[in-house]
């Protein structure tokens, strides 16, 4: 706030008052160009640290991101082993069904966005610069997406265990309850399947928003076209 005082003694001549207007003109300038400075090295710091920390936020996703391919990879490893085991117990012969335990493999964690968010919610996408705020609403879409991708795993695997779980034991299971089975197990293969494809997409993302870039759709839907899609 500005603060305006009244000359000491009363202006004696014309001379004297614009002298006094034109002094009070200059300050309030000064003040003015003063307090813009300060305010404008507050949001150029502000927006130092917002980077910094988006930065470091991406940095920690990559590796998370990595993680889940290395979880993802040894799910569907997993899963194929009890589809095998399943489909040869379902077979003439009958086979004894061995549940190869799997569950652990299939939590996958999201990115995350606490950075995102607190840039967005507390209004100052409009002091970080136009790349990084575009770069980082399109890691924050592509989130969303793995998110719901998560859920659909989660889903798959509760459906699964809900089936291996109708007897005491898998291996009493009737042969439609294999088929059953069979299924929910290649559904969740298929849906972990997805979220890697969700991953890999928001991995290149990542890569491009690191550098202040952003992935276009143009060059997304060949990157996605090229992913196993089962």
């Amino acid at each position: 706030m500005l603060d305006v005082h009244p000359a000491h003694h009363a202006a004696s001549t014309w001379r004297d008052f614009f002298i006094h207007i034109a002094t009070i003109v200059i300050g309030l300038l000064i003040a003015i160009g003063l307090e813009q400075t300060v305010e404008h090295i507050h949001h150029h710091s502000q927006a130092r640290e917002i980077e910094e920390s988006l930065h470091r936020e991406s940095i920690a996703n990559r590796a998370l991101v990595q993680r889940d391919f290395a979880t993802i990879d040894e799910a569907h490893r997993l899963i194929r082993l009890n589809m095998a085991s399943v489909m040869a117990a379902a077979a003439p012969g009958k086979a004894t069904f061995h549940l190869t335990p799997f569950m652990q493999s299939t939590y996958v964690i999201s990115p995350t966005d606490t950075a995102w968010l607190a840039l967005r919610d507390d209004n100052l996408l409009a002091i970080v610069p136009d790349s990084v705020a575009a770069g980082y609403s399109k890691l924050e879409t592509m989130r969303s997406i793995i998110a719901a991708m998560n859920n659909n795993v989660i889903q798959s695997r509760q459906a699964v265990q809900a089936l291996l779980h109708l007897r005491e034991d898998p291996a009493q299971l009737s042969p439609e309850e294999f088929e059953r089975l069979l299924l929910a197990f290649s559904q969740l293969d298929q849906a972990l399947t997805e979220a890697r494809n969700g991953l890999t997409i928001f991995s290149l993302a990542n890569e491009l928003a690191l550098k202040g870039g952003i992935l276009s759709p143009s060059e997304e839907e060949p990157i996605f076209a090229q992913l196993p899609q089962q």
